[in-house]
């Protein structure tokens, strides 16, 4: 799910839910992409041992592999975790928004300012709380963001190495390269989208 185009760079008083959720099933879609990592970086691992003592080092770089799959699905929990901080965030401030134009009509249907001053006051500190709890969550989202796309940088110069050590698999060169060069892919497909990600968010 493309959501480069729909995500807004989200302010300190509203923000559209419908991007979030948009954001959020891309999260979910990358965590089924950091398993297809997992299952090349096995089928991988499995080839080299039958490949025996001229793909060790293949099997090495596989295992970093797997390694980086189970990375990569941690960041994204993260992320998910720091989406759903930035949503209740949201949620809070909408009601806090509709209190106000409530306290606001009752104010001018009384013909009595002063009288909810105190509620209106006590009201515009609470929005002002969460608006700086908006802001804060999309520095924090936007941190994680740029880790997953380094994360994934890191990940192709595994998948990457695992294409070179793929030659010297005799026999199984063929299959070594291929699981490789799957790995690759998906893991370019995720920065991909990460990076559409981050650069949606940033508006």
């Amino acid at each position: 799910m493309d959501c480069s185009r729909t995500v807004p760079a989200v302010n300190a008083v509203a923000g559209d839910f419908q991007h979030m959720i948009c954001v959020n099933e891309t999260l979910k879609e990358i965590v089924l992409m950091s398993r297809q990592v997992e299952l090349s970086a096995l089928n991988a691992m499995l080839i080299a041992r039958q490949a025996g003592a001229s793909a060790v080092g293949f099997g090495v770089v596989s295992g970093e592999l797997r390694q980086f799959s189970r990375r990569l699905e941690s960041a994204v929990h993260d992320l998910t975790e720091q989406l759903f901080a930035l949503v209740a965030e949201m949620a809070g401030i909408g009601i806090r928004n509709r209190r106000r134009t409530m306290l606001a009509t009752a104010a001018r249907l009384a013909d009595c300012d002063h009288c909810l001053a105190a509620a209106i006051d006590g009201n515009e500190r609470r929005m002002a709380l969460q608006a700086e709890a908006i802001r804060q969550a999309q520095t924090g989202l936007d941190r994680l963001l740029d880790q997953a796309v380094k994360l994934c940088g890191g990940g192709q110069t595994i998948a990457r190495a695992a294409r070179i050590e793929a030659v010297h698999g005799n026999g199984h060169a063929a299959g070594l390269r291929q699981v490789a060069a799957e790995a690759d892919a998906v893991i370019e497909r995720v920065g991909l989208t990460f990076r559409s990600l981050a650069a949606g968010m940033a508006g």
